[in-house]
């Protein structure tokens, strides 16, 4: 599979805050070995995937691994579960 298929944007403000006070993080492999930038926003902390991969693959992605939910969950039970401590 090409990268070039499934990534989506790249982007230059935090997805949360907008700010863009962005800098690489680390680099990790997703399940099908293809390796994803970690960027974390200076001013609110957020973390997330730069560039953004497709929803598609997200979506395949999730059904494969088994972390995909099973049914759905509200905003403030997402934000518990990505609070970095």
């Amino acid at each position: 599979m090409d990268k070039k298929e499934i990534v989506n944007t790249t982007l230059e403000r935090c997805i949360a805050c907008k700010s863009t006070n962005i800098r690489w993080c680390a680099d990790k492999e997703d399940i099908n070995g293809i390796k994803w930038s970690i960027f974390r926003c200076l001013n609110c902390g957020t973390g997330f995937i730069n560039p953004r991969p497709t929803l598609s693959y997200l979506q395949k992605i999730y059904t494969v691994s088994g972390h995909g939910l099973k049914e759905p969950i509200s905003l403030m039970e997402v934000l518990e579960r990505e609070r970095v401590s």
